[in-house]
């Protein structure tokens, strides 16, 4: 006769519980460690890219970097040095000796009484001295003269002369006219600051 004996103890309500969830768990965690994965070598392989990105920005740097050394080296010749130091004494000349219309114009008309108008203008650009030469005309004699007063009253003109004064003539218009024409010289506009 045989006797068989069983040493196992029962199950416990615990052990059944644990046994029955642990296959979801696992499940669960295989999901989450093959997402893990997965994020991992996605960042990886950002990395790589990110670092190729920045290698070929080094060497586009590196490559900016010894054409600017060279272009340095080529500018600091010395025939190089002295072409600039002569273009820029040029250039500052040409800058002190820079003559504006526009501005002439501009402070022209403002000493002109309101029925005054500027019939001619001349000026010899080669002459250092800026001395022009005006036509000018009025409705009244009263006009032309205080064009002239304010002419040399302003700042920017020096040395009025009347030319010739012509007592009013009868214009385009028909109306009468008075004219006269003068000579100034031109002080204003000069050097410009550096």
């Amino acid at each position: 006769m045989k006797t068989s004996l069983n040493l196992a103890l029962p199950a416990s309500a615990r052990e059944r519980y644990a046994l029955t969830w642990s296959l979801p768990v696992g499940a669960v965690g295989l999901i989450v460690l093959v997402l893990l994965g997965a994020s991992a070598i996605s960042d990886f392989r950002s990395l790589r890219r990110a670092r190729t990105a920045l290698d070929k920005v080094r060497q586009e740097e590196a490559q900016t970097r010894a054409q600017e050394a060279a272009l340095r080296q080529e500018l600091e010749r010395p025939q190089l040095r002295e072409i600039y130091r002569y273009s820029r004494l040029i250039n500052g000349v040409i800058g002190k000796r820079e003559f504006s219309t526009l501005q002439l114009m501009e402070k022209m008309t403002a000493l002109l009484p309101g029925d005054t108008r500027l019939d001619g203008l001349g000026m010899d650009l080669e002459s250092p001295d800026r001395m022009l030469r005006l036509a000018v005309s009025a409705e009244q004699e009263e006009s032309l003269e205080k064009f002239l007063v304010n002419l040399e009253d302003s700042p920017d003109f020096a040395d009025v002369s009347v030319i010739s004064h012509g007592l009013p003539a009868e214009g385009d218009s028909g109306a009468e006219l008075a004219t006269a024409a003068c000579m100034v010289r031109y002080v204003g506009g000069g050097p410009k600051a550096p």
